[in-house]
């Protein structure tokens, strides 16, 4: 009589969550350090934090300056999924589908996902005041994970420079105009960069508006 052994086959997802486990099981009890690169950039911007804040959480006016994340799609709100499309500057385009892991205004927007253990990032936008009148976007991220020796990411500090200065250059653009951060609010500020080529008159009218006519804004 012949006998056979079945050998039952885990689905490949399962078998990526229990190596996942494992690894980190592991690296808790100090038996295996996940392999890990931090990603860091940073930038000064002449403008007030409310205003750089309201150019980085428009999502849907990237496609128009953001020459990194050329698209975010979906609402930045804690736990919702976004559509990101990097163009990054070897060349490759990346699609990838974070979640929104923290934000608070006017200070942190973090988005990030994966699989710890085997790939995990974690995207990072902090703003400070370096004064009244101007910010420092710091820019970073950290990936984690076995996986991450195999993956792309020559390049990615290389984007992240570019996105900043592209940040930088958008909301400076329009603060050269004349228009403070005590003149007008960030809405509205964020509504005159997306009307495109108006935009200058547009920010000036608000700014006119917004003034007591006593004054000299």
């Amino acid at each position: 009589m012949l006998h056979t052994r079945a050998r039952m086959r885990l689905p490949k997802k399962i078998n990526i969550q229990a190596a996942a486990i494992l690894i980190t099981s592991l690296s808790f009890a100090g038996c295996v350090a996940v392999p890990a690169k931090n990603i860091h950039t940073s930038i000064d911007i002449d403008a007030p934090k409310d205003k750089v804040w309201a150019v980085l959480v428009d999502n849907s006016a990237y496609p128009e300056w953001n020459p990194y994340h050329v698209e975010v799609n979906g609402k930045i709100a804690i736990g919702e999924e976004l559509g990101v499309v990097i163009n990054k500057p070897n060349g490759e385009t990346v699609k990838i589908q974070p979640h929104v892991m923290r934000l608070e205004r006017l200070t942190e927007l973090t988005w990030g996902g994966g699989i710890e253990g085997i790939f995990f990032g974690e995207h990072v936008f902090l703003l400070s005041s370096i004064d009244e009148f101007r910010t420092r976007l710091v820019h970073k991220e950290r990936f984690s994970g076995i996986a991450i020796s195999f993956a792309s990411l020559d390049s990615i500090e290389k984007g992240y420079d570019l996105m900043n200065q592209a940040l930088k250059e958008r909301v400076e653009e329009y603060m050269i105009e004349g228009v403070h951060n005590k003149a007008l609010s960030s809405d509205r500020f964020s509504a005159a960069l997306r009307t495109g080529g108006s935009a200058r008159r547009q920010a000036r009218n608000s700014l006119t508006s917004d003034c007591d006519p006593k004054s000299t804004c």
